[in-house]
């Protein structure tokens, strides 16, 4: 605790008597002794002055008293002492009254108790508060980097900084979304004021590792971004309505230094497990929820529960931004979303109900994606027909939904679950065939040609008759007269509805 007048009171040794008493708890910054008659210019603020009254008239002057009080007021003096029987035999009553007047604190110093002896009682409550804080931060330090090494991690880590510092915390990720919170006061999220996520967003657009500290009407906050310039990972807040101190900051600075390393190895974990997802996307499509679910109790993944949407989303090379934030969410502690990539990009698994949140945050980001309808996992390949047909058909930097494309348009209809199970069932000679991928691939491109010859042979690079004998080996295998129209026809929906042409 810091030494304030009214344990400087207490201290029975000193004898000290209280004649103005102070509103509130008065700390003591420091104690100076002065007979000056203006000893303003050589205090500062949160400074006990103690005098002897020398330089005070015999008689109780008020107006002399009261400009002498009204000068140490303005220049910060937290209380007064008066030492008796220096000079006056008790205090004078016209300080008494100047100081009530301009509610300065004023204590009566017995002869015997030396000045020097009250500064130097002050200067050892400081040094044992100091050292207690300095034991403080230590210890707290301590429980911080231990709460982020157990089973908790660094949601652990937040919720014990923001209950040791009695603020609230906030952590956001690279793309200035909230990803953990916690509050000091009962362990609920924080309720930062709308000024703070404007100003996370701000520091992580400028890409510059940096620190803002706010001072609000109802809050102080401070604003730390994580990672390094041009390659932030968030920011993490902290914020309360108390202004923070040196201590308050050390303890932060470690828990930035731990959301740091956590982000970083979140990231690192995520790019390492993009082959595993695909191997237990594999999985799923054959069917293997139950398993699927046992596999990623160990790693950070998540997986919708009876039913699901399928998302698909365009994700080039120069979009990898998109792709991180994608699988971050996907990551995330509560999330039951499942991400894994595809040669579009990425295929998302969704709950049904998370997808106004997801489709909102995709049309900020002007991704170009389609999505399913809600589906059951037994028609999960389904699914994925319908996201990818309406990934073809939505424009760029557009989010298309499967229910429009069917419609809109009869094409749609193609990747519905009962045509495409016939068309692979009506397929299937070619699908098991030597070759037979490679002469329905052949077709696609024939057909999107008008069924020409000469154009589909060009861009196939092969001569037009080895062509038309690929089509002909093609209509004998799947009992098709690929002269004909109406078996042309017949064929362009089967290939379409499995996917396998390009629109």
């Amino acid at each position: 605790m810091p030494a304030t007048l009214t344990s400087l009171i207490e201290h029975g040794e000193f004898g000290i008597t209280d004649r103005v008493s102070a509103e509130g708890s008065t700390v003591l910054g420091w104690v100076h002794s002065s007979d000056l008659e203006d000893p303003s210019p050589f205090v500062t603020t949160g400074q006990m002055l103690l005098t002897t009254g020398r330089q005070f008239p015999e008689s109780d002057d008020l107006p002399f008293y009261a400009s002498y009080v009204d000068r140490l007021h303005a220049a910060g003096v937290s209380a007064l002492g008066f030492g008796t029987e220096v000079f006056r035999a008790g205090t004078p009553a016209g300080l008494v009254d100047a100081c009530r007047n301009a509610g300065l604190p004023l204590v009566e110093v017995p002869y015997r108790t030396p000045f020097i002896a009250i500064s130097q009682w002050v200067a050892a409550v400081q040094a044992a508060d100091a050292r207690a804080r300095i034991d403080w931060v230590l210890a707290t330090q301590n429980a911080v980097s231990i709460a982020a090494l157990g089973s908790g991690g660094m949601q652990a880590a937040i919720r014990k900084t923001a209950s040791r510092l009695r603020c609230d915390i906030a952590l956001f990720d690279a793309d200035g979304e909230l990803a953990d919170a916690a509050s000091g006061s009962d362990g609920a999220g924080a309720a930062l004021p709308d000024e703070v996520p404007a100003q996370v967003h701000r520091l992580l657009a400028a890409q510059h590792r940096s620190r803002v500290d706010l001072a609000l009407a109802t809050v102080s906050a401070t604003i730390q971004t994580l990672g390094g310039t041009k390659r932030l990972t968030g920011a993490l807040v902290l914020a309360r309505s108390e202004p923070f101190d040196s201590a308050d900051f050390s303890i932060a600075t470690t828990l930035v230094a731990l959301a740091e390393v956590s982000l970083e190895h979140n990231q690192s974990l995520r790019v390492s497990l993009r082959s595993l997802m695909q191997q237990l996307f594999a999985l799923l499509r054959d069917g293997r929820v139950a398993e699927v679910r046992t596999a990623i109790e160990a790693i950070p993944a998540g997986l919708p529960s009876t039913e699901l949407r399928v998302v698909s989303v365009a994700v080039g090379p120069e979009e990898a931004a998109l792709r991180d934030a994608l699988e971050r969410r996907a990551s995330a502690a509560v999330s039951g979303m499942f991400a894994v990539g595809t040669a579009e990009g990425l295929t998302l698994l969704i709950e049904p109900g998370d997808w106004p949140a997801l489709k909102a945050f995709l049309a900020r980001r002007g991704a170009h994606a389609g999505v399913s309808d809600r589906l059951e996992w037994e028609r999960l390949n389904v699914g994925i027909v319908q996201a990818g047909r309406a990934l073809q058909r939505a424009g760029q930097g557009e989010v298309m939904e499967f229910t429009e494309l069917v419609s809109a348009s009869f094409f749609g209809l193609l990747a519905s679950s009962d045509v495409a199970e016939i068309a692979h069932a009506r397929l299937s000679a070619a699908l098991v065939a030597p070759g037979g991928r490679e002469l329905l691939d052949d077709a696609g491109v024939w057909l999107r040609h008008n069924a020409a010859w000469d154009p589909a042979a060009r861009e196939l690079g092969i001569h037009r008759h080895t062509l038309k004998a690929r089509i002909e080996q093609l209509g004998n295998l799947v009992g098709l007269d690929l002269r004909q129209f109406q078996d042309r026809a017949e064929l362009w929906a089967l290939v379409s509805s499995l996917d396998m042409t390009s629109s």
